[in-house]
């Protein structure tokens, strides 16, 4: 019985694999990228990393603290970081500067620190090189702020334009109707070189899901068209739960026949 169970799971898992590879060949898939697609290049800290040095920053002693009060919810522990890097920094406010974007800015600067500064390794970022190389994604959505993607893309001699406002749809087109080849990297959460695109705390997230961006309705339009492939993600991320709801809403409408097909590779 176990193993004809077995064969039923192989049989499945070869059967699912030849589809993504024939959604691929017809250029129907879009990869979805996670923290998790970047936790094996040093230097790039995950969530649980970031937020110790969260608290570092803050001058906490207690062990684990935020660990502690927040556990997993890293949208309220940087929220607190926000407001008390705000508070710490109150002395040195202009006029008419306000405390939140005072904690806001702070932050940018902690996650630049992380960031910045980091070279592509042909040898260890292997995972991101093999995305780059594939000739049939042009279009790659992200909730990451790091630009590992980017930096892959310029290593490997790919053109390709970021995407994180409105302005830089309209800057893709032009360049691809240059080159057909040309990637766009959609980075739902924004990017760490702008303040005011990142996602960080539970206001942004709120923020988001009542006021709809225009990289929401790209999302929504995509949703439509082509299958997708989430890499690197956990069940545990709140913004999954809220893009899986996103998606929910807009494909019950749709009759099954004519539905996208969604997969999810956890690495």
């Amino acid at each position: 019985m176990v193993d004809d169970n077995n064969q039923k799971q192989l049989f499945y898992q070869k059967e699912l694999l030849e589809e993504v590879k024939k959604s691929y060949v017809d250029m129907k898939l879009i990869p979805f990228i996670g923290a998790g697609f970047s936790e094996n290049i040093k230097g790039y800290p995950n969530w649980d990393e970031f937020i110790k040095i969260l608290q570092v920053d803050l001058n906490i002693d207690e062990v684990h603290f935020f660990k502690k009060n927040f556990d997993n919810d890293f949208l309220e522990a940087t929220e607190y970081y926000i407001i008390k890097k705000g508070e710490y920094l109150k002395h040195v406010l202009r006029e008419g500067e306000d405390l939140f974007d005072k904690g806001r800015e702070e932050l940018r600067k902690l996650i630049e620190v992380q960031f910045k500064g980091k070279n592509y390794d042909d040898d260890k970022w292997v995972t991101h090189k093999k995305l780059i190389e594939a000739k049939d994604f042009g279009i790659i959505f992200t909730t990451n702020w790091d630009d590992t993607l980017e930096k892959t893309c310029e290593a490997l001699g790919k053109s390709y334009t970021k995407i994180v406002i409105e302005r830089n749809l309209r800057d893709y087109l032009k360049m691809y109707l240059k080159n057909h080849m040309h990637k766009q990297i959609i980075k739902l959460h924004g990017d760490y070189e702008r303040t005011d695109s990142i996602i960080a705390c539970e206001t942004d997230y709120y923020k988001r899901i009542t006021e709809l961006s225009a990289l929401d309705i790209k999302f929504m339009n995509d949703l439509l068209h082509y299958d997708f492939i989430f890499l690197g993600y956990s069940f545990r991320d709140i913004n999954i739960k809220y893009i899986f709801h996103q998606m929910y809403t807009i494909l019950s409408r749709i009759p099954n026949e004519s539905k996208p097909n969604i997969y999810f590779v956890s690495l």
